[in-house]
């Protein structure tokens, strides 16, 4: 019995032995996943932080080309007037000068509503234009940072294969008890 016991004892030591390095690597080997997890998640985020400026920056661009239209069509709006030459009040035909003063001050009117509208489609405009730069200035820093984070998955990826084929050497090269010179 007595050398039943030791023999136990040598063999849960030599097992204690073998769990505390394959603890001990399997500790690691789970930090590694943890980071694994962490980057393919922090990898996910950027991808749809790219997926949606891409998106953004094509509304900018078709809201931009809109912008471009309604200018377009604003500009090329012209004067037009036209104003009875007869009092719709009494019937009395107008004084000429009346007339010529309703028609400059008709025009004054249009050209500054129109010079108004193209002001305000330009600033519109730039301010749109403004935004995009900024959209694509994020989607190149997003772009760049998703390249690291690629990189260093693949590099973790590596060493996470290492360490699991060290645990497995460990245990499959574990001597048995019976082998030790104890």
């Amino acid at each position: 019995r007595a050398i039943e016991a030791q023999m136990l004892d040598l063999k849960n030591k030599h097992r204690q032995s073998l769990d505390e390095k394959v603890g001990k690597k399997c500790k690691e080997h789970q930090r590694l996943l943890s980071e694994l997890n962490a980057l393919k998640i922090n990898i996910d985020a950027k991808n749809h932080a790219f997926q949606y400026n891409e998106t953004e920056i094509k509304s900018l661009e078709e809201k931009m080309e809109k912008l471009r239209a309604d200018w377009r069509e604003a500009n090329a709006q012209q004067f037009e007037f036209e104003q009875d030459e007869v009092c719709p009040a009494c019937g009395q035909p107008l004084p000429t000068e009346k007339l010529q003063e309703a028609r400059e001050k008709a025009l004054a009117q249009f050209n500054r509503a129109k010079a108004e509208k193209l002001e305000a489609i330009s600033a519109e405009g730039k301010r749109l234009k403004d935004m995009k730069e900024a959209m694509e200035e994020n989607l190149a820093y997003v772009r760049r940072e998703l390249e690291k984070a690629k990189d260093e998955l693949a590099e973790l990826e590596q060493k996470e294969s290492v360490m699991k084929a060290e645990i497995d050497n460990i245990i499959q090269g574990a001597k048995s008890v019976e082998t030790t010179p104890e």
